[in-house]
């Protein structure tokens, strides 16, 4: 074989590895950024059934909802929202949420930060909604850390029944709402998910 012929094949070969190099490299990225999406959304998870499992059971002051006159037989859903984190958790329609105002003994109130403005547009939306707000130091101490959007169920006696607790509201398919209405016998059970995602 002639030395040139050796340098083509050596020139071939070196650029065979390095395509096969870059495809490797390529492939782990891609790899590394799959692994890092389901790490995150593990995390995510991971610290919504952290805050939901310290939550429940837990007792609530009712003296922080301002009521007039609380009533033992009165069930609370409260809402727990931080516009500046989730500016998106009030907009759009709340159908589940209204339909709760069927049962007369479930009072609905929505919390935010006492520097957080909610629209007028989405007080009419929320019907029969009791609107509040508290300082951050207030919700910390009644609720401590949680997510910025945070659904309660709780009882007469200030007790937590239900929690949920997520960073934003597309986060799962099924709906805090429904599920209180369905264990309430106010809604359907089979309003709790949604369709796409029945088998």
């Amino acid at each position: 074989m002639r030395p040139g012929t050796n340098r083509q094949w050596l020139d071939l070969g070196v650029f065979v590895l390095a395509v096969g190099g870059a495809i490797g490299v390529w492939k782990l990225a891609s790899q590394n950024r799959e692994l890092r999406a389901a790490l995150v959304a593990a995390d995510s998870r991971a610290v919504e059934a952290m805050v939901r499992d310290r939550l429940v059971g837990t007792s609530v002051p009712l003296s922080f909802l301002a009521l007039d006159e609380p009533d033992p037989g009165d069930a609370h859903l409260i809402w727990l929202v931080d516009i500046e984190h989730c500016p998106s958790c009030l907009a759009g329609a709340h159908p589940a949420w209204n339909a709760l105002g069927e049962d007369a003994s479930l009072r609905r109130h929505l919390v935010v930060f006492e520097e957080d403005e909610v629209p007028e547009a989405v007080r009419r939306t929320l019907r029969g909604t009791k609107v509040t707000s508290a300082s951050r130091e207030e919700l910390d101490a009644a609720f401590g850390s949680r997510l910025p959007s945070t659904k309660l169920l709780v009882d007469g006696d200030g007790i937590v029944l239900l929690a949920d607790s997520r960073a934003g509201v597309s986060e799962c398919d099924w709906s805090f709402e429904a599920q209180v209405g369905a264990l309430r016998g106010t809604l359907a059970s089979g309003v709790i998910r949604s369709q796409r995602q029945q088998p």
